[in-house]
């Protein structure tokens, strides 16, 4: 068995919170474990995951978070599913700090590891005990507690000293079995010896496996195989097959032959296929202790099994030899493999391998090459002819090499001809080519055109298949999108969990956005507090982000934080618009620029509110006429009095006299009465009406006991022409 113990900080994780001291004490990849295989969990791409599991003796409600699939509890540990290449999980409790459980390598597929977590004020006295069975559906009886399973093992705390038991199942063909086992409560952990149910019924397993593997059943050797077939009881069985110097390459597989007779396939070897560079011979040279190659030559494209560490040379016409070494472990497949070789013309045009940097000699052998219908070539003269600081510039001729090159599939060619394309059909056209040939980066960019749906139509199902695809490969931003896909409900049900899951992985790989994203996923489902925390932290916030801690603070009634935020967003939501005209209503008095910025914003996110429209008309009416004669006539639609007033004064100061008169009347209409000061003007100037100084001075005091100071100083103009002294006192007292 391969152990490995990871210490933070060098030696031990000590986490301590009120009087607890959580050990992360070890961590081991528990080979002879195969729960991971017989009771496998996949992840969104149907992958198999890893299990880890935490053994947390008494430990009661703790959470796990980061990319976690599935979690489950049972006296003594929890199982923990996580996608292949997870890194991390955090473990959470109430009565501990959250506490990283950091791995020391990538976790794999189908394989099963254990971290042992201490709590030593509560575990002192007991010890979980891990037996095994040969039964799925299995219970056990100990001391009055009875225990279940559903993959064959069980974990029980259990005190040091002597304990009977009753194994039983309801699987007919097994009887019970009884007897006693015996703790000795040195470790945390203790291994019981397995306890089997018996049975006499029997069927075939067919083992398929390469020559030279070592096999054994249920720890046994097995020596020879008779057409690869042995009858074996009804129950799980363990397989161990292992191959190479000291039996260095293993796998291990629990089969379920409780029902009917299985085939197990026990290859160990895994794959490898070169893609790059095109039109190659790759020789494979296996280093020591690794098995020999399936083939010792391919071609680019070929695939070839492998197990152990290997060196590749690739020899490639009018290219300098290039070596490269790889690792390939059990079951491992590389689908994608790239090495990199250089010519005489990148060495001068680079002044690398003792040749001084020279455009001209560079051009004149790529040009060698690519005459002769060199992918390479073709694609690194094109780079040259791109080059601004090289005199032979010649972008024209550049894009035909570099078409030349994509039709041989070079994936550098192909790339590029996607970034200089203004077509965005086109560029949809060269990425997806690219991400066929197995360019994860492409694969990205691929299925965020179909996301948004340029150079393409939107498929919601196509752009998450894809990004999942990218994921795989640790593409930035993919895990992220997959994120914004779940959580938008976009091709597939909305589901917040998901996407907190897949955001929580694109955080751990580093992905800052995801960070941020998350943090706005939390706000809008009603975690403020802790949400705001994060996205305050933001350096660079985005609009949607600006947007919530406006929102945020809004609700709080800061306004004016709400109003630092909102100017901030370059391009808001519609839902927003009535927030937006709120806070300009608050603003108006103080700082009406400002209010009217944000008058303008509201109608921009159509919403309709008619103090916007007959403010934002008002303001203008000095400045920009036709900009003030569009909100105002908004306005007026709405019935707005004021509004259709400010109308009616545009109009008249356009000389449109009638349909101001119009406008005055409406505004009257709606009860408006500061109307009659602009409609006795006209009276007493004949503009649009019969000239009509009796009605004008009517007109004025209508408007003038409605406060409008318009027409009180019409009224003390008229009066003190008419000498009439008491009525220039009675007006001039309303006059503010």
């Amino acid at each position: 068995m391969r152990f490995i113990c990871f210490i933070l900080f060098g030696l031990m994780s000590i986490f301590t919170s009120m009087g607890q001291e959580v050990i992360i004490k070890n961590f081991e990849e528990k080979l002879s474990d195969l729960q991971a295989r017989t009771n496998p969990r996949t992840d969104r791409n149907g992958n198999p995951c890893a299990l880890v599991k935490v053994v947390l003796p008494v430990l009661e409600g703790a959470t796990f978070e980061g990319w976690v699939i599935d979690t489950k509890h049972i006296p003594g540990e929890y199982q923990v599913y996580v996608p292949e290449g997870t890194k991390k999980i955090k473990l959470r409790h109430p009565s501990i700090l959250p506490t990283d459980i950091e791995f020391p390598f990538p976790l794999v597929g189908k394989h099963t590891y254990q971290v042992t977590a201490l709590l030593p004020q509560k575990t002192s006295s007991q010890t979980v005990v891990h037996i095994v069975t040969n039964v799925k559906n299995a219970q056990i009886t100990i001391g009055g507690n009875s225990y279940k399973t559903e993959n064959g093992e069980f974990n029980i705390p259990l005190d040091k000293g002597a304990h009977n038991y009753t194994l039983t199942t309801n699987i007919e063909g097994f009887n019970e079995q009884a007897g006693s086992l015996f703790v000795k409560g040195d470790d945390v952990i203790e291994n019981i010896a397995p306890i089997y149910l018996p049975t006499n019924e029997k069927h075939i397993l067919t083992l398929h496996y390469e020559k030279g593997t070592k096999i054994k059943i249920d720890g046994e050797e097995v020596s020879k195989l008779k057409n690869d077939m042995i009858q074996l009881p009804a129950g799980l069985h363990k397989i161990d097959a292992c191959i190479g110097d000291g039996d260095s390459w293993n796998k291990s597989e629990i089969i379920d032959l409780t029902y009917q007779d299985q085939t197990l396939d026990m290859s160990l070897r895994g794959s490898l296929r070169m893609t790059y560079p095109a039109n190659a011979e790759f020789k494979i040279i296996p280093e020591k202790g690794a098995l020999n190659p399936s083939k010792t030559k391919v071609r680019t494209g070929e695939k070839v099994f492998l197990l152990g560490n290997y060196k590749i040379e690739v020899n490639k016409k009018n290219y300098s030899k290039s070596i490269s070494s790889i690792s390939i472990g059990v079951d491992d497949n590389v689908d994608n493999y790239r090495i990199e070789v250089t010519s005489k013309g990148d060495d001068f045009y680079q002044g690398a391998n003792g040749r001084q940097k020279d455009h001209k000699k560079a051009y004149k052998e790529y040009k060698k090459l690519a005459d002769n219908g060199d992918d390479i070539a073709q694609f690194r003269l094109s780079c040259l002819l791109l080059d601004k600081s090289s005199y032979m510039h010649n972008e024209s001729v550049a894009i035909a090499n570099l078409k030349k090159s994509a039709a041989q599939d070079n994936p550098d060619a192909i790339m590029l001809l996607a970034e200089l394309s203004n077509n965005s059909e086109e560029t949809f056209m060269y990425y997806s080519k690219a991400a066929d040939l197995g360019n994860s980066l492409a694969q990205c960019i691929v299925a965020s055109m179909y996301l948004k749906g340029i150079g393409t139509s939107v498929n919601h199902e196509e752009a998450l298949k894809r990004f999942l695809v990218a994921a795989e490969d640790h593409q930035p931003n993919a895990l992220r999108y997959i994120g914004d896909i779940y959580y938008q409900g976009l091709g597939v049900p909305r589901n917040i969990e998901l996407a907190r899951n897949y955001y929580s992985q694109a955080i751990f790989e580093g992905d800052m956005l995801a960070l941020e994203s998350d943090a706005n996923l939390s706000y809008e489902n009603g975690e403020h507090d802790k949400a705001i925390q994060a996205l305050l932290a933001l350096t660079n916030p985005s609009d949607r982000s600006l947007m919530n801690l406006g929102n945020y603070y809004y609700n709080k009634q800061d306004y004016i934080a709400a109003v630092n935020y909102f100017e901030r967003v370059n391009k808001l939501d519609k839902e927003y618009g009535k927030t937006i005209a709120d806070l300009a209503d608050k603003m108006y008095k103080n700082d009406k620029i400002k209010a009217i910025s944000f008058y303008e914003k509201s109608a921009d996110l159509d919403f309709e509110y008619t103090t916007s429209f007959r403010r934002i008309g008002n303001y203008y009416l000095k400045k920009d006429k036709h900009k003030a004669h569009i909100f105002l006539e908004k306005a007026a639609k709405l019935n707005d009095p004021e509004g259709t007033c400010f109308l009616g004064y545009y109009c008249e100061q356009e000389s449109n006299y009638r349909i101001a008169v119009e406008h005055y009347q409406k505004a009257i209409k709606l009860g408006y009465k500061k109307a009659y000061a602009y409609l006795g003007t006209l009276y007493k100037n004949g503009n649009g009406v019969k000239k009509n100084e009796e009605k004008a001075v009517e007109c004025w005091k209508i408007a003038a006991l409605a406060d409008s100071q318009i027409a009180i100083k019409n009224l003390i103009k008229y009066y003190t022409y008419k000498r009439d002294q008491a009525e220039i006192n009675r007006w001039r007292r309303m006059l503010k």
